[in-house]
């Protein structure tokens, strides 16, 4: 999304990106793109292991 500074508008649609890195890359392992209004992100960082192998 562009915005006018002198006019205090933005035009056009928002498009956000999102990427998501692994620890210490140089590189995006993934990339959200978002469409349509209302939309919204919160990254929640957890350990896979964790959370589909817990100890018993």
């Amino acid at each position: 999304m562009a915005f006018n500074l002198s006019k205090g508008v933005s035009l056009g649609e928002p498009k956000p990106k999102i990427d998501e890195f692994n620890w210490g890359a140089k590189e995006p392992s993934v990339q959200i793109q978002f469409s349509g209004s209302g939309t919204g992100y919160q990254a929640m960082p957890f350990s896979v292991d964790q959370a589909f192998n817990p100890k018993k």
